[in-house]
C-alpha cells in the first residue's frame, strides 16, 4: 500500500498514477486544492508572501509523485500511460530521479532558486499566482 502524494490517501497495487513534478506543479487545479488545505491553518492574507517559496519547494522534487485516482482529476496525462509507468516504478523503482524544474538552497534566511527548466518553473508560479487570485476573488478577499 502507498499513500498518494497530494492527499495523503492509500492507493490499493496497481492503482494509482506516476506523474512528473512538471504535470503537479504546473497544475492550476492543484494549487486550488493546496490553497484550500493551506487556509486551515494559516491566515490566507500571508499566502502571497509564501507562496512563492512553496512553489519553488514543490518544484524542487526530484522524485515521480505518485497520486490515487481521486486526485488524478487534478491533472491533465495520459492516463493508460502514467499507470504502467507507476507499474514499472513499483517493479524497477525506475525512473527515481529527474524531476525537479528548479534547485532551492538557504543561505542564511535568503531562500536561493536555481531554475532546470525555465518554462516549467514559469508555468508553476504561473499556475498557482492564477489560483491565489481565484481563490482570493472566491473569498472576497486581495491577493
Amino acid at each position: 500500500m502507498e499513500a498518494c502524494d497530494v492527499c495523503g490517501g492509500r492507493i490499493e497495487k496497481p492503482e494509482g498514477f506516476l506523474l512528473t513534478t512538471k504535470v503537479v506543479v504546473t497544475s492550476k487545479h492543484y494549487w486550488t486544492k493546496y490553497l484550500r488545505v493551506l487556509s486551515v491553518r494559516i491566515p490566507e492574507s500571508q499566502f502571497a508572501a509564501i507562496l512563492p517559496n512553496k512553489v519553488a519547494d514543490l518544484a524542487s522534487s526530484d522524485t515521480p509523485w505518485m497520486v490515487c485516482d481521486a486526485c488524478s482529476r487534478l491533472f491533465s496525462f495520459n492516463r493508460t500511460e502514467r499507470r504502467d509507468k507507476a507499474r514499472v516504478w513499483r517493479v524497477t523503482g525506475q525512473p527515481a530521479r529527474g524531476f525537479a524544474l528548479c534547485k532551492v538552497t538557504q543561505r542564511g534566511k535568503d531562500i536561493i532558486v536555481e531554475t532546470i527548466d525555465d518554462e516549467g518553473y514559469c508555468s508553476a508560479l504561473r499556475a498557482a499566482f492564477e489560483a491565489l487570485r481565484e481563490f482570493s476573488e472566491d473569498k472576497g478577499i486581495s491577493p
